[in-house]
């Protein structure tokens, strides 16, 4: 069973890849039977409230993952530099949210929020539209202070060179080389990272396109390990993306070569010429002896190796 907290992100997803949903988990009750999340792709959302079995099913049937990179990530640990040059503003726009935020579950509450809000709207006398501005703000940022700070989402400097630090964290695309000399350790496979592996090789291996399993695990990393910066998306740091090594093994491991080959070549395709050919008895990776159906053109006999199908690549 997946555990759901407080400002996990929801991807949901389609069959044909298209522009993502995504929203982030603001509260959850305390019998766990109801959530209340917002959009992130929906500049003018609101709290929506749905059922934790609604959310489980969804990630059951694929329709959903859990994002293991947070897309506002960098909200939870800014620029010290830029944080005390604005501390000052930051604060402001906190005290005038902070007693309507801290009104769980209130305040997700449509109808008891815009009385809370008509009542801060007297008490300080500005818009009502500044109040749900900075609101959304702490929301989508992930229930920090530090979301409030003035335009920090587009503090990155367009058009200026990006001068990394000297924490030993690698900007930018993971290094062939540092792979190539397992320098890069990549991250523990938790169940999450399993079902974007799983969501991933049934959105762009298992299709038509014939996508190499490399350009799969890309594919994936472009999609589901990206954060957003000022002027455009650069991927998290080396260690916090699963390597193709640890992507690869997975998929030798958990992958279903009949379902792959029909998804790629059709099943009249498949039946033709990637028949099964007979079992046998063999010894697995544990020593433990196991019958296994072997797939290949009937005209002789193929055995294909348990890693990746060359056939596929």
């Amino acid at each position: 069973m997946t555990i759901l907290m407080v400002n996990s992100v929801l991807e949901w997803l389609d069959e044909n890849d298209s522009l993502d949903s995504i929203e982030r988990i603001l509260w959850i009750d305390g019998k766990n039977e109801k959530i209340v999340i917002i959009s992130l792709t929906d500049s003018n959302a609101f709290p929506a409230w749905r059922s934790t079995l609604e959310i489980e099913l969804a990630l059951k049937e694929k329709r959903m993952v859990i994002r293991p990179v947070d897309p506002f990530m960098r909200m939870f640990s800014p620029n010290s530099d830029y944080v005390l040059k604005h501390s000052v503003h930051m604060e402001n726009n906190w005290r005038i949210i902070e007693s309507l935020v801290q009104n769980e579950p209130q305040i997700y509450d449509r109808n008891y929020r815009g009385m809370l809000v008509n009542n801060k709207v007297k008490e300080l006398g500005i818009h009502k539209m500044t109040l749900y501005k900075f609101m959304r703000r702490y929301w989508i940022g992930g229930k920090t202070k530090y979301a409030l700070l003035p335009n920090y989402h587009r503090s990155g400097g367009r058009g200026k060179e990006r001068i990394a630090k000297g924490d030993g964290i690698k900007r930018g695309r993971p290094s062939r080389v540092f792979k190539h000399n397992n320098e890069v350790p990549g991250v523990n496979v938790t169940e999450e990272i399993k079902s974007i592996f799983k969501v991933s090789i049934s959105m762009y291996y298992d299709s038509k396109m014939k996508i190499p399993l490399k350009r799969t695990y890309d594919k994936m990393i472009q999609k589901f390990f990206t954060l957003h910066e000022a002027n455009g998306k650069y991927l998290v740091p080396d260690t916090n993306i699963p390597t193709f090594g640890q992507f690869k093994y997975w998929f030798s491991k958990e992958h279903d070569l009949k379902k792959t080959v029909i998804a790629r070549h059709g099943e009249n395709e498949f039946n033709s010429s990637f028949a099964p050919l007979s079992s046998y008895s063999c010894l697995d990776r544990t020593g433990q002896t196991g019958n296994k159906v072997l797939y290949g053109p009937p005209q002789f006999p193929l055995i294909l190796p348990k890693r990746h199908p060359p056939l596929l690549e």
